[in-house]
C-alpha cells in the first residue's frame, strides 16, 4: 500500500464532537497533542516510523520517547537488539578509550 499516492494527509486534522476528522491549524493540533501527552507514562506511548524517516527525525522521536521512559519505537527496518545500552555513545563509536589506547 502506498500512502503517499492515496489518502495522504496534507494538513492537520482533529476529531470534532461527533468523531469526524476536520481540518485545523498546526498550532491547534500540536497544542492538543501536547495536552494529551502530559498525562502519559512510558507504557502508554509508542511510535511507528516508516522506512523513509531520516536519521534526525528518528533521533528526535527516540529522544521524545526516552523522556517518557518508553522503549516503544517501532520501525519498518530491523535493528540489532542483541546489545544493551544502544542509546549510549560508547555502543556505536569505533574509537577506544584513552585508558585502552595501548591495548
Amino acid at each position: 500500500y502506498d500512502g503517499l499516492k492515496r489518502q495522504r494527509l496534507t494538513k492537520p486534522m482533529m476529531k470534532d464532537e461527533s468523531g469526524n476528522l476536520t481540518p485545523c491549524t498546526w498550532e491547534e493540533a500540536l497544542v492538543e497533542v501536547a495536552q494529551k501527552m502530559t498525562h502519559l507514562s512510558g507504557n502508554e506511548i509508542a511510535a511507528v516510523a516508516g522506512g523513509f524517516a531520516d536519521a534526525e527525525a528518528l533521533v528526535a522521536l527516540k529522544d521524545l520517547l526516552n523522556s517518557y521512559d518508553s522503549e516503544g519505537l517501532y520501525t519498518e527496518e530491523g535493528f540489532p537488539s542483541d546489545g544493551s545500552g544502544t542509546d549510549f555513545r560508547s555502543s556505536y563509536i569505533m574509537n577506544t578509550t584513552i585508558a585502552g589506547i595501548e591495548d
